[in-house]
């Protein structure tokens, strides 16, 4: 019966249509249910209201307690151009098996913001907030463009603070031959540069 529901849930979502529901008539319920929150907030009759979307247990099947933490970190995957270069990536992907592309396009679709840190347990400090440790959890997503720079960190070649958005992009995105951007003040890789930005590069 669960399986059931699961199944008409998702297909209301993504497939039914309003009717007789004044200006929202004729539109997709997942646009309607963004359009109608919209204007709610907007009117100040209604908020967010954050719950998990199923129960959440430990591997232990214990209980997860989930809470908003104050200075909470976050990634943010609901920007347009983040979601509009996704998007662009899944359509030149092709899946097998074929059906698994429709509900991965609804999740890039649905997803916003996540919390990647947490503040007690054993891991990696998170560098721009050492308080912080980076969350398991978020790992496929931080690890892999992490890891490749953590040695030139934990031999001292750069600084936490070279690790800006301007570093990364020109690390992972910008065509060979592009400059790289300035270190920080008080880098280690200051006395060396460029020359130490291309090492990390090329690794």
């Amino acid at each position: 019966m669960e399986e059931c529901k699961q199944e008409l849930y998702k297909e209301e979502h993504y497939g039914g249509v309003l009717v007789q529901v004044g200006e929202h008539s004729g539109i997709p319920i997942k646009q309607a249910k963004e359009k109608i929150h919209a204007a709610l907030v907007a009117e100040q009759r209604g908020g967010v209201l954050y719950e998990p979307s199923r129960r959440a247990e430990t591997r232990a099947a214990q209980p997860v307690i989930v809470a908003r933490l104050q200075g909470q970190w976050f990634l943010n995957y609901g920007g347009a151009d983040a979601k509009a270069k996704a998007m662009a990536l899944l359509d030149g992907m092709e899946y097998l098996p074929s059906q698994h592309k429709g509900p991965q396009k609804g999740a890039l679709e649905w997803v916003q913001r996540r919390p990647c840190a947490r503040r007690r347990g054993i891991g990696t400090p998170l560098p721009q907030d050492p308080a912080w440790l980076v969350e398991p959890l978020s790992d496929s997503t931080i690890y892999q463009i992490y890891y490749p720079l953590v040695h030139f960190l934990n031999d001292g070649s750069i600084a936490a603070a070279d690790l800006t958005e301007e570093f990364l992009d020109w690390v992972y995105l910008a065509p060979a031959g592009s400059p790289p951007p300035p270190p920080t003040a008080g880098s280690p890789a200051a006395g060396s540069h460029p020359a130490t930005f291309e090492t990390v590069r090329r690794t």
